[in-house]
């Protein structure tokens, strides 16, 4: 049992088995070999041949697999998992295994997971299928596995009649989670029923995963939620896993199992190309961006990360047409999906850093351009969100106000422009910055199968709910 207020490491239980994951040491390519050497009976070694249910784990409409096939896809795949008596043990059998790989012809397309469709948005109810590719993907072996084009006014002709055009690009490369609380799972099976502690996030998504790989029915598994901090919300997918193979090692040996692992989340790099079209006034008339996001061996999350990229990629300042591609690529590399968000935050940092770039680039201070230029676009769809301009306006001033924003601005534009650095030392001068923006909330759409739940309370003795 596990005490409230307590990590899953707290976890202890007579007979438990600690469990430790065997990974793929290659990005790409197919499983030769696997030779385990011959365990006494206290090891035991689970694979996905072992799962009675299905070997995958689904998340919304996509599937990944829980342990790799034949086929590997990323570095640090899941192959194995061993569980022993102690730690110490577990983590040298483990060390033991030797897995041979043939990495001479590699299939490009992930086994186990559906297909993503190619989405395509509708201009003015047609579709739009001439979207002008950015050229090769600019991450190393990527495929595309979706895309998504929205548009409003005529970008393209606004373009052509353009006195000046701007652009210029911004990249977020990898960044991975630093656990801040143990992130693992455990299982007890007695009696055809499983009961699993998890350091999750999503509860019912570890009871559906437990029911789908141990072929149990859901209401035969009970999650119980540990103590967590979801700092960079890397307790979505990995506790599901975890509890899976332990619940399966619960059922092989009818012993309490637990797995704790540090593999971090990973959020998905971008690539954002704005370019913006400026009348003869200097006036921003439209913009196109193009965005490529390295999702990562599988596209979870992808329809949702998708909205949310294009809902952070619409600039806040008024314009008469514009045209956002958004391009998911798979990649050699492990699954990134929902790190603090699914993407709309780097969207709209790249929107407020194009605004700072078009106002250097015109030669005006950025908080003046914002304070002209924001306000809503007559010829934008409505189902956009609203932004609240006035309060935004009143926001930038008074923080301005604070700041001393003008007269630093000014004195920092003018060091800058005669090289006059901070120190003899470093090769850098002083700056100053502004940015606004707002805040989405969960997710764009609800899922039907996702909103039936029940839930039991009781009154124990004690007076204890329960």
């Amino acid at each position: 049992m596990i005490k409230n207020n307590q990590y899953i490491s707290a976890y202890r239980k007579s007979n438990l088995l600690y469990g430790t994951i065997v990974r793929s040491t290659i990005s790409s390519g197919t499983v030769a070999g696997i030779e385990i050497p011959n365990f006494p009976e206290s090891i035991v070694v689970i694979s996905g041949k072992q799962t009675p249910g299905s070997n995958s784990v689904r998340i919304i409409r996509q599937t990944m697999p829980l342990f790799a096939g034949e086929q590997i896809l990323y570095r640090g795949q899941p192959v194995l998992a061993v569980f022993a008596p102690t730690r110490e043990e577990s983590i040298a059998a483990a060390g033991s295994i030797e897995i041979t790989y043939d990495t001479s012809a590699v299939d490009s397309s992930p086994e186990d997971i559906e297909e993503s469709p190619q989405i395509e948005a509708a201009e003015n109810g047609v579709p739009e299928r001439e979207s002008v590719r950015p050229g090769p993907p600019p991450f190393p072996d990527a495929v595309e596995s979706a895309v998504k084009t929205v548009s409003w006014g005529n970008p393209a002709r606004l373009f052509e009649k353009a006195s000046r055009i701007i652009e210029h690009t911004y990249n977020t490369g990898p960044e991975h989670s630093v656990t801040t609380s143990p992130t693992g799972a455990a299982a007890e099976y007695t009696d055809g029923n499983m009961v699993i502690y998890a350091a999750s996030q999503w509860p019912f998504h570890v009871r559906n995963t437990v029911s789908d790989v141990c072929g149990l029915p859901k209401r035969k598994v009970v999650v119980h939620q540990v103590e967590f901090h979801p700092t960079h919300d890397e307790k979505l997918i990995h506790p599901s896993m975890y509890g899976a193979m332990c619940a399966l090692a619960a059922m092989a040996t009818g012993k309490p199992a637990r797995i704790i692992d540090t593999e971090p989340s990973y959020r998905a790099p971008m690539v954002i190309r704005r370019s913006t079209a400026l009348n003869a006034d200097g006036e921003p008339s439209a913009e196109q961006v193009e965005i490529a996001v390295d999702t990562g061996a599988f596209s979870l999350f992808g329809e949702e990360m998708i909205k949310q990229i294009l809902t952070g990629a619409v600039p806040m300042y008024d314009l008469q047409g514009i045209k956002i591609t958004v391009r998911l690529y798979n990649t050699p590399t492990p699954p990134r999906h929902h790190f603090r968000g699914l993407g709309f935050s780097t969207a709209i940092f790249s929107t407020e850093a194009h605004i700072s770039a078009l106002a250097r680039d015109i030669q005006v201070n950025p908080l003046s351009w914002r304070l002209k230029h924001l306000k809503a676009a007559e010829s934008r769809p409505t189902a956009q969100i609203e932004i609240r301009y006035e309060l935004l306006k009143n926001l930038l001033e008074d923080v301005a106000d604070r700041a001393d924003f003008y007269r630093k601005y000014a004195v920092y534009e003018m060091q800058r422009v005669r090289q006059q650095n901070f120190s003899p030392f470093y090769r850098y001068a002083r700056g100053i910055g502004i940015a606004s923006g707002y805040g989405i909330n969960g997710f764009s759409r609800s899922f039907s199968e996702d909103r039936k739940h029940s839930l039991t309370v009781s009154l124990e003795e004690n007076n204890m709910v329960t």
